[in-house]
């Protein structure tokens, strides 16, 4: 049966679709997912749709209070009365923030005073045409990598603070797409034309989990763990829209948004002990990093990635 499993696995399709989810859901402890988050707090991008919405209402149903940080103000206003009305008892906020502009998201750390458990960086998006943010940067990297590092730092001490009570852990949703791409720095901040959106989303995706892995060398000495995971195919509004020809070629497979949320809800409140590396997660176990050598991340990129987003936090 291992074996089979493992064919499985390598083969993608009948992992990350909802086969495979409920393949490996008979492995997971149904107890993990039941404990109590009273006095927990957490804060999750991109929630008032999809995977994010779904992982606000699975915290929420195990008591922890959820902060939702939504670009739209009408949408979130929307999800937090919709959470509120499927779970009475549960606490849920609105935060307004755009994670791709720098001043939004340093706006958002100020209004955040409590101690912080769990930041679950999972706002996302493809573009078919290259954009630019305010402050010059190709507006796909600023939303999945250099906002999320801005937003990191600025609430490093809230979540020491978390560390302090119960323990921090900071989460990136990356994508499987990462596997197609390696890291290449001046392609991250400048990507090749004609651009090609799929593939730069990919590319971020990739150093989202090369990020989180520099990150927990600097805070876990801090008692703020940083992980990465990916939910597999998910059937989101997101998607719909971004692969429109993918979903309708695989819409019958697809995971729902919480099979998908559910690595996220399970790494945010996971009492074990886990956090001695930063870990890459797919339905509550550790992935590979890697499924090909033609994707590769030598040392000096993540270096050039690295100084570049030192260089952005301090110029922000």
């Amino acid at each position: 049966m291992k074996f089979w499993h493992q064919v499985l696995d390598r083969s993608i399709v009948f992992s990350f679709d909802r086969n495979g989810f409920k393949r490996h859901e008979r492995q997971f402890d149904p107890e993990e997912q039941h404990r109590n988050l009273s006095g927990r707090n957490f804060l999750i991008t991109g929630s008032n749709s999809g995977i994010g919405f779904a992982a606000t209402e699975q915290l929420g149903r195990r008591g922890a209070h959820v902060l939702l940080a939504c670009r739209s103000t009408e949408r979130g206003e929307a999800a937090v009365e919709t959470l509120r009305s499927r779970v009475p008892a549960g606490r849920f906020e609105l935060r307004q923030v755009d994670m791709a502009d720098l001043s939004s998201v340093k706006r958002l750390s100020k209004t955040i005073d409590a101690p912080l458990h769990g930041l679950i960086h999972n706002a996302g998006n493809m573009l078919d045409e290259y954009q630019t943010t305010a402050e010059g940067i190709e507006y796909i990297t600023s939303l999945h990598v250099v906002g999320p590092h801005h937003l990191s730092l600025g609430l490093q001490k809230q979540l020491e603070a978390g560390a302090r009570s119960g323990g921090a852990r900071i989460i990136f949703v990356s994508s499987g797409g990462m596997y197609t791409q390696g890291l290449k720095a001046s392609e991250l901040f400048h990507p090749s034309k004609p651009y090609d959106g799929m593939r730069h989303y990919a590319h971020t995706k990739r150093a989202q989990v090369v990020l989180a892995q520099q990150m927990h060398g600097r805070l876990s000495p801090l008692g703020v763990a940083v992980h990465s995971m990916h939910p597999g195919w998910v059937d989101t509004a997101a998607v719909r829209r971004a692969m429109p020809k993918f979903t309708a070629a695989t819409k019958w497979i697809l995971r729902s948004p919480n099979q998908g949320a559910d690595t996220i809800s399970w790494l945010a409140g996971y009492d074990g002990d886990i956090d001695q590396e930063s870990g890459f997660w797919f339905d509550r176990k550790k992935a590979p990093l890697f499924m090909t050598k033609r994707a590769s991340v030598p040392p000096v990129e993540i270096q050039r990635m690295m100084q570049r987003l030192r260089d952005l936090d301090a110029s922000g």
